[in-house]
């Protein structure tokens, strides 16, 4: 038995020797609505966020996010490198799942890239920021006719 909580994907406070694992996938050669083919990036991620659900009992839900920070040193992630493994699939659309398993696995995040940033700094450090957001934002684009209300 223990306690877990996660902040910035990594485990802040555990009780028991049996710590979670965590994995973050990305389905870079696959289309948004097919069938996804899930590549693991786990080891490349510094850091990830997740927010879901509304912070008071009135207030309105708002689409679940993910903030993701990938270690691009080696240009892995880098859109414009004809050499890196996801050339021509660093791209908006793509879609993208956050898990952590502890004893079972629980689905953190399942959900759509928004946008890709990369930056670079004069250290010679490079990372990738990952914006995403779930499902539930097409439902919050979707239009209900007149007459559902009537």
């Amino acid at each position: 038995m223990g306690l877990l909580l996660l902040f910035n994907g990594s485990v802040q406070g555990t009780y028991g020797d049996d710590l979670p694992t965590r994995l973050i996938e990305v389905a870079f050669d696959s289309d948004p609505l097919g069938s996804p083919i899930w590549t693991d990036v786990t080891d490349d991620v510094r850091q990830f966020q997740t927010h879901r659900g509304r912070s008071q009992e009135l207030a309105k839900f708002n689409s679940g996010t993910l903030s993701l920070t990938l270690d691009n040193r080696d240009r892995l992630y880098d859109p414009t490198y004809s050499a890196g493994t996801h050339f021509g699939d660093i791209l908006p659309g793509k879609r993208v799942r956050v898990s952590a398993t502890w004893n079972t696995m629980h689905r953190l995040f399942t959900g759509f890239v928004d946008s890709w940033l990369p930056s670079y700094d004069l250290n010679h450090d490079a990372i990738m920021r990952l914006a995403a957001t779930d499902s539930t934002k097409l439902l919050a684009r979707t239009r209900l006719a007149g007459s559902v209300w009537e």
